[in-house]
């Protein structure tokens, strides 16, 4: 416990000690809990947080703070606020100006729905730089890097241009970073009915789809945390670095709605645009620039009053045995605007599994390690809250935290899905067959197996776009989360209401029920095992495959050494599962199996982090920082790759496979230490995340 949180502290009475078992079982625990899952329990939890608007910073978003941690308190769990002063400039105003009339912005209410009628953050970007600018249009696709080639090759120059750039296929901050690199004065981001609109269904309030009139709000930032505390928490009082330092855009950014779009569209004039960069506006798709000039506004408060306090919330349940270690359940709390499914839906399970394990504890339940319960702050303007409690704690995190568990927009449609850290997978999968299927009719795992077509559905790879990131991406921490998904076509809108979710994301809420039967299940697994429930096989075959693409891409690489690791570290990882089955030999075996398992585990962080991209440590997974969401297997490797540098790429090839050694190390020791009994000793990577 970090007393610079001011978490409260509680001292329970520890009512008996249960044996711990080698291996994750389901215990009494686990059915009483998935009983005791209540949907009209949820529905209240999305009923409150969608009844305001909950943009970071402001005193909404603040009630719902007190609100959590007040319902924790009534449950009689240790609750308290995790608060950070950060640089968070909002937009007072934004407008565009075209052809002598300012075009709409606001998203209209829609008839019947009262939360569409709620205060509306303004169309500008979170983190836009403020500013006037008025220049001709161009429009550059999905203003990607290979869109701007494209340009180049038809002549088309965006200098001193405001460009119009469609949503979809990369984080939008990637597409405000290639437009400043190219010179661009401003830009405007719409999305296009081809990506969310009306070509792809029915829209609202008929159907699940983005109406015309709606916009995609979101931030521009690409970093992670307050831009001015890099690698500090954002306390009061903090070491800063200087504004004009901060890695934010420099231009004006505004969000528009489709129907804007159009009416740029309509008379951008120029060259037609290639026949895959048009969408599905009733427009003709041109390239520009155009004959008119627009006019860019956006202005903000910094300043006035840019800092904003931003409030966690962080509900602990103590570990009898082990305290210091960590499983950590969390959900970003804030909006663009009633954010029902992104992400109250989050929030409501997370506080979901906290009711219940507060029943649990009261009927004489006691978690071996600490359970942490975290609603996050600001995380959709860059994982701030997050980032800011894991920095103020890496140390301590990087060596005692077992996993991350994170919900971000659970229930959307009918169709499940997951992804994670490989060496977590098979114990989600174990969770999943235990867990009855929203729609009956089996399992979760029956379902999702039925879903995929296959016996082992295939988890996504760690990335990027959520708050797992400063837990994986900056210390390696393993991590997991879960949803389900469907047509969802009002992401970062107003139109993101309790009556959307209800008509279309989870209309009974069942699918929000099996994600907290899920998380609950996940949660006691991971508290209440002995042995860390760590799977090295899964997480060799997932490095095979990378491996082989790597083979392919780059067929000059020496593969062979790092082939030869990942099959040192396969018989390790059997030979470790022989040895659990095995009853543990007291508590000075087990400390020392788990720190062993610790000590494999974050071998594959590197303290120093990637060249060029010192706050990713992950050497196995990370976000794509040409894209922003996708993941980035080897992303040591890849990088110097796509740098050209195939010296380096051998180079980070090397130090995998001496990783992999190390790992496989790690686990022999631990079978030993199952095998006979031993003093326990310092094991595991250095304090220094």
């Amino acid at each position: 416990m970090n007393a610079r949180r001011q978490v409260a502290a509680v001292v329970f009475l520890v009512i008996g000690i249960a044996p711990l078992t080698a291996q994750p079982r389901a215990s009494a625990w686990h059915g009483r809990a998935q009983a005791l899952v209540r949907a009209d329990s949820i529905d209240a939890a999305l009923r409150t947080l969608t009844a305001e608007v909950r943009v970071a910073g402001t005193p909404a978003q603040t009630r719902t703070a007190a609100w959590v941690i007040g319902r924790f308190r009534q449950w009689g769990v240790a609750a308290d606020s995790d608060v950070y002063e950060v640089w968070l400039p909002h937009a007072r105003r934004a407008a565009l100006r075209w052809r002598g009339a300012w075009l709409p912005l606001a998203e209209p209410p829609l008839p019947g729905d009262t939360q569409t009628a709620l205060p509306a953050y303004p169309s500008a970007a979170g983190y836009s730089a403020p500013g006037g600018v008025r220049a001709p249009v161009v429009y550059v696709h999905f203003g990607l890097p290979e869109d701007y080639r494209r340009l180049d090759s038809l002549g088309v120059d965006v200098r001193g241009r405001i460009v119009l750039v469609r949503y979809g296929r990369a984080f939008r901050g990637i597409k405000v970073r290639e437009a400043e690199r190219r010179g661009a004065a401003a830009v405007l981001l719409y999305s296009d009915p081809q990506e969310d609109g009306n070509a792809r269904g029915p829209v609202v309030p008929v159907g699940p789809w983005r109406p015309p009139q709606s916009l995609q709000r979101g931030s521009v930032y690409n970093g992670a945390g307050d831009p001015t505390t890099p690698f500090r928490p954002s306390r009061p009082g903090t070491r800063r670095a200087p504004l004009d330092s901060a890695e934010v855009p420099r231009l004006p950014v505004l969000v528009l709605p489709a129907t804007a779009a159009r009416a740029l569209l309509a008379d951008l004039g120029g060259p037609e645009a290639p026949r895959d960069w048009q969408g599905a506006l009733d427009a003709p798709y041109r390239l520009g620039p155009s004959a008119d000039s627009a006019e860019v506004v956006v202005e903000d408060d910094r300043d006035a009053r840019p800092w904003k306090r931003v409030v966690n919330t962080l509900a602990r349940f103590p570990g009898r045995a082990y305290p210091r270690e960590q499983v950590l359940l969390g959900a970003h709390r804030d909006a663009w605007g009633p954010g029902a499914a992104d992400n109250a839906s989050g929030t409501a399970v997370v506080m979901e599994v906290g009711r219940v394990l507060a029943r649990l504890w009261r009927a004489g339940w006691r978690p071996a390690r600490t359970v942490v319960l975290a609603t996050w702050d600001a995380e959709e303007w860059g994982l701030i809250g997050s980032t800011e409690f894991v920095e103020g704690d890496s140390a301590a995190l990087f060596r005692h935290a077992v996993a991350y568990l994170n919900l971000d927009v659970v229930a959307t449609g009918a169709s499940f899905g997951a992804g994670g850290d490989p060496v977590l997978r098979p114990l989600l999968r174990s969770a999943a067959a235990r867990v009855p299927a929203p729609t009956g009719g089996g399992s979760l795992l029956a379902l999702w197996q039925r879903q995929t077509g296959q016996r082992q559905p295939p988890m996504e790879d760690p990335g990027g776009g959520s708050d797992f990131e400063p837990f994986y991406n900056h210390l390696g921490i393993p991590h997991l989360d879960w949803g389900f998904a469907g047509p969802y076509g009002v992401y970062h809108s107003r139109y993101d209401t309790y009556d959307w979710l209800r008509r279309f994301g989870d209309p009974d809420l069942e699918r929000h029920v099996a994600a907290a039967r899920l998380g609950l299940e996940l949660v006691l697994a991971l508290a209440d095992t002995a042995v860390w429930p760590y799977d090295f096989g899964e997480l060799a075959r997932t490095v095979a495959g990378e491996i082989e693409s790597l083979a392919r891409a780059a067929p000059t690489l020496a593969l062979g050494p790092l082939r030869a690791a990942l099959d040192t570290l396969r018989a390790a990882d059997q030979a470790f599962r022989a040895a659990t089955a095995r009853p543990l030999r007291g508590a000075a075996a087990q400390a020392r199996v788990n720190a062993e398992l610790l000590a494999a585990q974050r071998q594959f962080v590197r303290p120093e982090g990637l060249p060029g991209a010192p706050w990713t440590r992950s050497l196995l997974f990370a976000a794509d920082p040409d894209n922003g969401y996708a993941t980035l297997a080897l992303p040591g490797v890849r990088l110097a790759l796509r740098r050209g540098d195939a010296v380096a790429a051998q180079r980070e090839l090397d130090d995998l496979a001496m990783r992999l050694r190390a790992a496989a190390a790690a686990l022999r020791r631990a079978s030993a230490a199952l095998r006979r009994p031993t003093p326990p000793r310092r094991a595991g990577p250095s304090s220094r995340p």
